[in-house]
């Protein structure tokens, strides 16, 4: 998906109240630096630059869902 819209790509699975993703970024997108924005509504993330985890509450992913819409929106 990174390769065909030329857009950071994230991809999640639910378990209960958590939720499990990762990240693949564009090479002018720093996917950290885009989590550490939003480190609030994370539980915990890692990665580098253009690959990353990250956890979180399902109870915020609409809040998350419109912080990455936003950023998406810059690129």
């Amino acid at each position: 998906m990174v390769k065909i819209y030329s857009k950071p790509a994230f991809l999640f699975i639910t378990d209960g109240k958590e939720a499990t993703g990762a990240a693949r970024s564009v090479e002018d997108f720093d996917v950290v630096a885009a989590l550490e924005s939003v480190k609030d509504i994370l539980i915990k993330y890692g990665g580098h630059s253009r690959l990353s985890d990250l956890h979180w509450n399902i109870l915020r992913l609409k809040n998350l869902l419109k912080e990455f819409q936003s950023m998406w929106n810059r690129i």
